[in-house]
């Protein structure tokens, strides 16, 4: 029998690009790139995920994430989960973010200290 993995709780010193601004569209048009706020995130996201060796696995997950929001930052909390979400598979912490099956957000503003902070734990 499969014992249920430890819930992980991180913080990441960035608050996610909205999903307003995660793919952006090549000139031509007909292909679409990830923008560079989108990959700086998943990029600290890993950089974390591999200096603290997260990874769950399980069948399903639950996820919290809690947006600290710096001075004149703003957006809509429904589009943080994305590139979060996204981040997360990236960085191989969870195997698939189609396994979420709980999920909560919080938004708040802590001027000095932006940043996301994240818990997934096993369904």
């Amino acid at each position: 029998m499969k014992v249920r993995p430890d819930s992980i709780s991180f913080s990441v010193p960035a608050v996610p690009p909205s999903v307003n601004h995660y793919l952006l569209r090549a000139r031509n048009r007909q292909h679409y790139f990830v923008s560079p706020e989108a990959e700086q995130f998943k990029s600290l996201v890993l950089a974390i995920a591999n200096s603290k060796k997260l990874v769950i696995r399980w069948k399903r997950y639950g996820v919290e994430i809690s947006i600290f929001l710096g001075k004149k930052q703003k957006g809509d909390l429904d589009n943080f989960a994305k590139v979060t979400l996204d981040s997360l598979v990236y960085a191989a912490i969870i195997d698939s973010d189609a396994k979420i099956t709980d999920l909560r957000m919080t938004k708040d503003r802590d001027i000095s200290n932006p940043r996301t902070v994240i818990s997934v734990w096993a369904v």
